[in-house]
């Protein structure tokens, strides 16, 4: 499962958490969607987190085949 992180930073670290909690370990964070305290709170809990847009790395991959 991954969590795909969309909403502003003020209330998205509580949804991280609560993301973690139910034992999501990855997290695609949206422009805009982060803050210092999300990505430390990832680094903390050893969550992969990518910081990109959703269509950006859709992209990437369909070009790899």
């Amino acid at each position: 499962d991954v969590l795909d992180l969309v909403v502003n930073p003020a209330i998205g670290l509580k949804v991280l958490m609560e993301a973690h909690e139910q034992g999501i370990d990855k997290v695609l964070i949206q422009p805009g969607a982060s803050s210092p305290e999300i990505l430390e709170y990832c680094s903390a809990n050893g969550i992969h987190a990518v910081q990109s847009c959703a269509l950006v790395e859709l992209e990437k991959r369909s070009r790899r085949g």
